[in-house]
């Protein structure tokens, strides 16, 4: 409307830097990489031992011609290898292609008072000058090598829970992103804006979240 600011939209640094999605898919290429040989490997071997039983393999029935190509050799592998090596081999893939979406489009932004907050296929939204809002975590896990011993430590992120009205099931903004002590000062106060707006059954522990947020922001502030 005239005579009124846009309110510009702030993005949340939640998701992986772009650092981490550019090393994060070139691990996935070598793991879905390692999948598709393994899976040629056992079909392969599955067929020689049928050939060495006396009869046609199911890789020479389903050939009917020649194969070019380390793709070509998986597309015949996945219908003539044994059937849990198959499944495998499959939920890996669909795994990997759901991390690799979720690594590249995992976000979330604030629109006023609406926060979003994207995932690898779907969208979730809500409005924080209405929706019950407190003070959660987010469980984590990171995995570490040392010794050949693989070691998984879980840790807790503080994150705002946001409940809308009428709904059950609850938002979580984490409070900060990967390789970030917290989010930075700008969107913290940003958070603290729209939070403080909120007028709905339970502002005033809204509003009390406003308020470490701010203080969250002044903090981060200073450390810069």
């Amino acid at each position: 409307m005239p005579g009124h600011a846009t309110v510009a939209r702030v993005r949340l640094s939640i998701g992986a830097p772009v650092v981490g999605r550019i090393f994060g898919t070139v691990g996935l290429i070598f793991v879905r990489a390692g999948v598709v040989v393994t899976t040629v490997k056992v079909a392969k071997t599955s067929a020689a031992i049928e050939a060495a039983g006396g009869g046609a393999s199911a890789v020479d029935s389903a050939r009917g011609g020649t194969t070019t190509g380390l793709l070509d050799e998986f597309a015949l592998a996945v219908r003539t290898a044994p059937l849990p090596v198959r499944l495998l081999a499959l939920a890996c893939l669909l795994g990997g292609l759901y991390t690799l979406l979720y690594l590249w489009r995992a976000t979330a932004w604030l629109d006023g008072t609406v926060v979003v907050k994207r995932g690898a296929l779907l969208s979730r939204r809500a409005d924080l000058a209405s929706a019950s809002i407190r003070l959660g975590s987010i469980n984590r896990s990171s995995t570490s090598v040392n010794n050949n011993w693989r070691t998984t430590s879980w840790y807790n992120i503080p994150a705002l829970v946001v409940t809308p009205p009428g709904h059950t099931v609850s938002l979580k903004i984490p409070l900060h992103g990967l390789g970030l002590r917290r989010l930075p000062a700008s969107q913290l106060a940003a958070l603290a804006r729209a939070v403080g707006a909120n007028r709905g059954p339970r502002g005033d522990q809204a509003r009390a979240v406003g308020n470490y947020l701010r203080l969250l922001a002044g903090s981060s502030a200073r450390a810069d």
